[in-house]
């Protein structure tokens, strides 16, 4: 087996940022099958995952926000994020113009 060191992610200062993450693996199992269904999804709430910082359960963004930083259109991170309620994943709520994404509440 051959060691991988992985890249530094130059981009994010925040310095707050939680380091590593835990999941029960029932909850792992519903996610790998979200993903066969549902790629996108499951980019997305990884992608709110890795924005967690320490001692929060939450992510607070725009859809324009989102999907300027992965690369992707306002509209699919909408359905994406749709689907990752639908399938409860997040929760989202409202503050102001932006929304808030709780994971794991």
């Amino acid at each position: 087996m051959t060691n991988v060191t992985l890249p530094k992610d130059d981009d994010d200062h925040r310095g707050n940022v939680q380091g590593w993450l835990q999941v029960d693996k029932r909850a792992h199992q519903k996610m790998w099958q979200f993903g066969l269904k549902n790629p996108t999804g499951l980019a997305v709430l990884h992608f709110l995952t890795s924005r967690l910082t320490r001692g929060s359960n939450g992510v607070v963004m725009s859809y324009a926000a989102m999907a300027s930083a992965m690369g992707i259109a306002d509209r699919t991170a909408k359905t994406a994020i749709a689907a990752l309620a639908d399938a409860r994943f997040i929760q989202v709520l409202k503050s102001g113009k932006s929304n808030v994404y709780i994971i794991n509440s």
